[in-house]
């Protein structure tokens, strides 16, 4: 059974810039975590990547106005097994 994982790079770099650009505005809050993109998606396994998804999703619900940043499309995300 496939479970989900993050997001696909493309829409995890999005989220990230949308976090980026919050943080800049507050900077009296942590920065957003770095996403597990480009070599970091190449040299990272599934639970590494999910792990750093979680920290994104914790960062969200802590400092981000809007939790529906979290809502994907099916084919927004990366499935392992």
């Amino acid at each position: 059974m496939c479970k989900k994982i993050c997001p696909l790079p493309t829409k995890w770099n999005n989220i990230y810039n949308l976090l980026l650009e919050h943080y800049k505005n507050l900077a009296s809050i942590p920065k957003p975590p770095i996403p597990l993109i480009l070599n970091g998606w190449v040299f990272s396994n599934d639970e590494e990547k999910h792990a750093r998804w979680l920290q994104t999703m914790q960062w969200i619900k802590e400092y981000y106005p809007d939790s529906q940043i979290l809502i994907l499309n099916e084919d927004e995300w990366y499935y392992g097994n």
